[in-house]
């Protein structure tokens, strides 16, 4: 049987309040920035590399559109503050980051719902815990 964990019954809070109504988020992560530094006595001629800064990226969360969700994302926009974004998984791991939040969208058309989108800019590590 599979070890895979399903993404139904996570919890994501943001400014410690749930973020409700999600319906998919992805980007949490981590990728390395290089610097090549090859010199004329690398070893076998190879191409040298060292690894010079991290990078968290973005984190990207969708959710159907509420008017109070909304309303408290868009303050978090303009706040220069950073937040902690957490993600509570089912197989009780908890994921602690900081973030900026960047971008609160709307989007929605006829025969369908309105959505939301918000984007969160990674401003440090990721801390992986069990939750409690």
């Amino acid at each position: 049987m599979s070890d895979a964990i399903s993404g139904q019954g996570t919890i994501i809070t943001l400014n410690a309040a749930v973020i409700a109504e999600i319906t998919g988020w992805s980007g949490l992560g981590i990728t390395a920035d290089t610097v090549e530094v090859t010199s004329i006595d690398s070893p076998n001629s190879f191409e040298e590399f060292i690894k010079v800064i991290w990078r968290g990226g973005d984190i990207s969360i969708d959710m159907n559109y509420t008017a109070a969700t909304f309303v408290e994302i868009n303050a978090l926009v303009i706040s220069p503050d950073e937040y902690d974004f957490v993600l509570k998984t089912t197989d009780l791991k908890t994921f602690t980051v900081p973030v900026l939040v960047t971008e609160n969208k709307m989007s929605g058309g006829a025969g369908d719902k309105i959505s939301a989108s918000v984007t969160l800019k990674v401003n440090g590590f990721i801390v992986i815990t069990d939750t409690v």
